[in-house]
């Protein structure tokens, strides 16, 4: 009796690992931490760096805010980005959204969307 519930036990083990296993990230998932990398890589502290209200707009560009430590070491405030791999990350006010490359890639892809 013993060997049939054990049996049971591991069948039922086996059958959740391979269940379990073929649930991975998402490519949407994986598309949006590829393009949070791309932003996090122009932070002072990528490891550190904070994100909300993103969205993943014409299945290529993420739009969202992104807050980063400053040379303190403190939270500089929330700014918006938008990253695409074609573009690399634009972030308002910083050097990389220089020239209005930011303006017009959020309008472009975020803005009213």
């Amino acid at each position: 009796m013993k060997r049939i519930a054990m049996r049971k036990g591991l069948c039922a083990a086996v059958v959740v690992m391979l269940v379990l296993g073929g649930c991975g990230p998402s490519e949407e998932q994986r598309q949006i931490a590829a393009l949070r990398d791309l932003v996090a890589r122009d932070q002072r502290d990528p490891a550190a760096a904070q994100f909300r209200d993103e969205r993943l707009v014409k299945g290529s560009a993420l739009c969202g805010a992104v807050n980063g430590k400053n040379e303190f070491g403190a939270y500089s405030g929330f700014t918006r980005f938008v990253a695409t791999k074609e573009l690399g990350a634009l972030v308002e006010g910083a050097r990389s959204g220089a020239g209005g490359q930011f303006e017009f890639a959020w309008a472009s892809f975020c803005a009213g969307k």
